[in-house]
């Protein structure tokens, strides 16, 4: 893994961490091959554009879709790293085996199939999450959450979207480990906050950043431990990965252990015209009324994840890649104002 200027693949290139990730190495000088859906022009696809118009001759649009065997050869040819970025992030869903399982393994199945017939690749950086490492913060009791942790309590009854991330992982690692030609490195981010590049970019660290200034949540909120990282943080882990030789494994990257109230509370110092959480819900009102005001929210996520502290090591990140953490709470409201341009609060 050379540090000078190379092409890179980032596929999911409309995503919330790939629009920083692919801002990044164009900052940096690399040429960038960005896979998307369809690239037909639309309001996703803006921020790229003005990207590509930025950073002239070194960003080219690639239409790959997850779900499609070797639609991803194309923009890894002549790469030396692939990002593999793409995955769905949504915690509700209809059918979670047809909507995160499939599209998360198969997905990736099929991105690093193309790696495998792709000789210039060295090296494939993985997004996975810290959900592939605990289903539940009732396990991170025992000790601090690290990269020997694999997440085994999730099913496609409890905690699918967290299954959907373990199981891509472990295929990822299955098919590195059949091979010898590229190596594979993991960033396992915690929950992702800060703005992003693009006011269209849609994901759930944003609904849930939506949820505390809407009302929805301002009776309250319970203790629910939580990691948080900055989403700029994420995406230079990613590029340390690929470029630092030693980097192998897995790294768990979060920057604060915290828990959602207290992110609540953050923005009510910058923000609070708003109708923001005010108060700590008991543990065993939310056990009576959750459930009936998100469904996501059933009596056993409740009783697993309510009441308990996140706490995660990241020494491996820190030393091995080193990583040094911005503080999250700029961010956080940077994504809240991000927000309030849209006019998300005014509909």
């Amino acid at each position: 893994m050379q540090k000078q200027q190379q092409t890179l693949c980032v596929t999911g290139g409309t995503g919330y961490v790939a629009g920083h990730l692919i801002q990044q190495l164009l900052m940096a000088g690399h040429r960038v091959h960005a896979t998307v859906r369809s690239l037909s022009k639309s309001p996703k696809l803006a921020a790229l554009y003005e990207l590509a118009d930025r950073y002239p001759d070194q960003l080219e649009l690639f239409q790959a879709e997850l779900m499609t065997a070797g639609s991803f050869r194309a923009a890894m040819r002549g790469c030396t790293t692939v990002f593999h970025t793409a995955s769905p992030f949504t915690m509700r869903v209809a059918n979670p085996q047809r909507d995160l399982v499939e599209p998360a393994v198969k997905g990736t199945q099929n991105v690093l199939q193309c790696v495998n017939q792709i000789e210039s690749v060295q090296r494939v950086v993985l997004t996975s999450s810290v959900a592939a490492m605990y289903s539940d913060v009732v396990d991170c009791q025992s000790k601090p959450l690290d990269e020997s942790c694999w997440n085994t309590g999730a099913s496609l009854d409890h905690q699918p979207y967290t299954l959907s991330k373990t199981l891509a992982e472990q295929a990822a690692w299955t098919m590195a480990e059949a091979q010898s030609r590229w190596d594979l490195v993991v960033i396992n981010p915690a929950l992702v906050v800060g703005p992003a590049i693009s006011d269209q970019t849609t994901s759930e660290s944003f609904d849930i950043v939506k949820q505390f200034g809407d009302g929805r949540l301002k009776t309250g909120l319970p203790y629910f431990g939580i990691g948080l990282v900055d989403v700029r943080d994420v995406a230079q882990a990613h590029i340390k990965a690929a470029m630092t030789p030693s980097a192998s494994g897995r790294y768990l990257c979060n920057a604060l252990d915290t828990d959602l109230f207290e992110i609540a509370q953050a923005l009510r110092k910058s923000h609070a015209q708003y109708p923001l959480p005010k108060r700590r819900l008991p543990k065993w009102l939310v056990w009576l009324v959750g459930p009936a005001l998100d469904p996501v929210f059933t009596r056993k996520v409740i009783g697993k994840n309510v009441g308990y502290a996140f706490a995660s090591n990241t020494d491996k990140i820190r030393s091995q890649l080193q990583m040094e953490f911005r503080d999250v709470h700029p961010g956080i409201r940077e994504m809240f104002q991000q927000l309030i341009d849209k006019g998300v609060f005014d509909q």
